[in-house]
């Protein structure tokens, strides 16, 4: 689960059946990345090759690969397709190679992100956000080789899409350790980030427990208590990189550094450091003592740490073309799409065409304001708490 890329065939594999089951859509998802294809020998692929076959019996691929290399007509080697895309020194990390054990664990991220149905494993209206930043050949580029196009890589709207459902959906845990990271001088290793988890995840079942008001709720307090003390209990024994520690945090460093906050110096090293921007992004982020509020400052806080020249979208009708775009694109057979998602994807579709951007809150309040002009043309349904929840164009709307 460290390669955010290979959510984008996930999600395209799954939203072509109305319900799969975990089986079928793993066994696809490991059969495609496994599938070998021929490509030309490289400097690069050979590096690459000798580290993750380091240490197997079978060097049959590695000297095909010198005997090619070396020669004066090089002729093609047949590769597993991901292997072929993670060898591109273009990558900020190169470890993530997918295994048949994969075929349940990498699916569940994306259950655990809201991307999927936890029960039929189809794509969620989150995970269609996703599907709606990809470009039109990338999903295929892990079916047929593509050398020019590398799937594994992120778009800047993709990882800034990332970013947010990430912090969103682990906020518990993630804010509080990166509080902590960003105090730490120079790199750090997996070992080290893993070694904070055990008290965050203590603060964080304090703050649990005064929630508790079922048998459901005591049982995650328990799981969570079990999981600090799993973790802790590799604090002082031989790093191995596996077991509760390295498993847990793994999943929090490396998505990190397909974003752009964290660096590698050595691509298949465990050890990180923060790009700058990285940096100055999550400290915006995490700067007060309560949990960020990020729909509500979000993308001015990637915009600022990243330096980019676009501006907010104040006019409401500046908002409303990119809101009722993506709403198109998102909405059910029966004219309804959550409201955080299409404000999600509006803003983020007004960030790749680089006319600006909008916070999620701004979005809603700009609906909000344009629902009391013309009450005909748009609805919205609210939650039990009242809050909106859905909206529901009834045709486009001049700003």
């Amino acid at each position: 689960m460290q390669r955010l890329g290979y959510l984008k065939l996930l999600l395209s594999q799954a939203s072509e059946s109305s319900t799969s089951t975990l089986k079928r859509l793993g066994t696809n998802l490991i059969s495609t990345v496994t599938r070998k294809v021929a490509v030309s020998p490289s400097a690069e692929l050979a590096d690459y090759l000798r580290v993750i076959l380091a240490g197997q019996p079978d060097k049959s691929l590695l000297q095909q690969l010198d005997r090619s290399y070396s020669s004066a007509q090089p002729t093609d080697i047949m590769v597993q397709i991901q292997d072929a895309y993670l060898s591109s020194k273009k990558l900020p990390s190169q470890r993530g190679r997918l295994v048949d054990r994969d075929s349940t664990n990498y699916p569940r991220l994306a259950t655990s992100l809201g991307l999927f149905r936890g029960d039929l494993y189809t794509p969620l209206v989150r995970g269609h956000v996703l599907l709606n930043l990809l470009g039109p050949l990338e999903a295929n580029a892990f079916r047929e080789y593509n050398n020019e196009i590398n799937p594994l890589l992120l778009s800047e709207e993709q990882r800034f899409f990332f970013l947010y459902t990430l912090i969103r959906s682990d906020m518990d845990i993630i804010v509080p350790l990166f509080r902590q990271l960003l105090d730490m001088k120079g790199d750090f290793a997996d070992y080290d980030a893993g070694n904070l988890l055990p008290g965050i995840i203590r603060q964080f079942v304090k703050r649990l427990r005064q929630q508790v008001s079922s048998g459901a709720d005591a049982i995650r307090v328990k799981r969570f208590l079990e999981t600090a003390d799993a973790i802790e209990s590799w604090k002082d024994r031989e790093y191995k990189a596996q077991g509760a520690r390295d498993e847990t945090i793994t999943v929090r460093l490396e998505p990190l550094v397909d974003i752009g906050v964290l660096v590698k110096d050595d691509p298949f090293a465990y050890r990180y450091r923060f790009s700058s921007p990285g940096r100055r992004l999550m400290t915006l982020l995490t700067e007060t003592g309560a949990d960020p509020d990020i729909d509500s400052r979000f993308f001015a806080h990637i915009i600022s740490a990243h330096g980019l020249q676009l501006e907010g979208l104040s006019v409401a009708g500046d908002q409303l073309s990119f809101i009722y775009d993506s709403f198109s694109r998102l909405k059910s057979p029966l004219g309804y799409a959550p409201i955080n998602d299409v404000m999600l994807l509006g803003t983020l579709l007004a960030i790749r065409s680089k006319r600006g951007y909008f916070e999620v809150e701004e979005g809603i309040r700009t609906v909000r304001a344009i629902q009391r002009q013309h009450p005909h043309l748009l609805r919205f349904n609210v939650d039990r708490m009242g809050k909106l929840s859905f909206i529901k164009f009834e045709g486009p709307i001049d700003g």
